[in-house]
């Protein structure tokens, strides 16, 4: 499928780190769109934000950003073969540890709400493992 934007969704993160993730994704291939994730987004299916997001149809400039303990990176619309480069040149900016997510058949027909309650009970689990193998010196599963 040849990508002519890329979208990502953001919460949690200041303006300054959206622009340093911009600013990172370099110039090659299509421009990288970050679109904040709003309060209303909670209660909407994660298919129809994506499509309205593409479209450029949505009101939801209005909305107050989704605030998260942990920030979010939802990959919507991005080649595959590109995001693990992504992620490494995302981490070398961000100082906090995001939760990175990718748009599948599943997950599009589920709200955001329950998409980001679902990716913040793993992250927590995944945490608590890290937490837990750094006492015993074993190393976390990935």
């Amino acid at each position: 499928m040849p990508f002519d934007k890329k979208l990502v969704f953001v919460a949690g993160f200041e303006e300054t780190q959206c622009r340093a993730i911009v600013a990172a994704s370099g110039t090659g291939g299509p421009p990288l769109r970050l679109e904040p994730l709003r309060q209303g987004d909670a209660d909407r299916l994660v298919g129809a934000v994506v499509e309205e997001a593409l479209a450029e149809t949505s009101s939801r400039d209005a909305e107050r950003p989704m605030e998260l303990c942990h920030p979010l990176l939802f990959f919507a619309l991005f080649p595959r073969s590109e995001i693990d480069t992504f992620v490494e040149t995302v981490k070398a900016c961000v100082p906090r540890r995001a939760i990175l997510a990718a748009l599948t058949p599943t997950n599009m027909t589920w709200t955001f709400g329950t998409l980001v309650e679902h990716l913040l009970e793993e992250h927590e689990h995944v945490i608590r493992l890290e937490a837990r193998d750094a006492v015993s010196g074993e190393e976390a599963p990935q």
